[in-house]
């Protein structure tokens, strides 16, 4: 082998050594071997909880009906009644009215006395019954009530009394036509010639 040529195969060696040179030292160095570490604990995971639906909330509480509320209800139903149920409910009425004279007893009375299915209509019985809630001016919705029907009696009352006037108003004249009537036919009975004998 001629020198050169055994240049050139140094030269070569000494680079393929020189590049597997440069490759050992960039691969990361291998750690000695050592203990082996243990594998973790599995992690238990927990299945989620089971979803819970809330409750709905509770309905709101029915707002406690007013007594006004109460006896226009309560006098509606024994308006619809037949008259010996009506009558019935009058008398109860009377009784509760008897036994505990509170507003209540004494304008569901009130009211019963009005109703025609109930034996009624007695005004004046129902208007001295209302009377006495009209002294107080307290903004109690029952009182307001009884001012009301107590009102409304007044007025049937001056309406009640308008009628008979113009009914004896209207007998008055009647008996007058009449009276001119029979005057009118005496007159005409006078002025015909009587019938001659034969």
């Amino acid at each position: 082998m001629s020198r050169a040529l055994r240049r050139y195969t140094l030269v070569g060696l000494c680079a393929v050594l020189a590049l597997v040179w440069a490759c050992a030292a960039t691969k990361p160095a291998v750690p000695p071997p050592g203990p082996v570490p243990p594998e973790p604990a599995p992690v238990l995971v927990e299945p989620p909880p089971p979803e819970v639906k809330p409750e709905p909330p509770p309905p709101p509480p029915e707002p406690q009906q007013s007594e006004l509320n109460r006896l226009l209800i309560q006098s509606e139903s024994v308006r619809r009644m037949p008259a010996a149920d009506a009558a019935k409910e009058l008398e109860h009425a009377r009784q509760a009215f008897g036994r505990s004279k509170t507003d209540y007893n004494r304008l569901l009375y009130a009211v019963l006395l009005l109703l025609p299915s109930a034996g009624g209509p007695d005004d004046a019985k129902a208007g001295g019954l209302l009377e006495p809630m009209l002294k107080d001016r307290g903004s109690n919705g029952l009182r307001a009530f009884a001012a009301f029907l107590y009102f409304q009696i007044a007025e049937n009352r001056k309406m009640e009394e308008r009628m008979r006037e113009e009914q004896k108003r209207a007998d008055a004249l009647q008996e007058k036509l009449e009276a001119l009537k029979e005057v009118e036919k005496n007159l005409l009975d006078r002025e015909q010639p009587s019938p001659r004998k034969k």
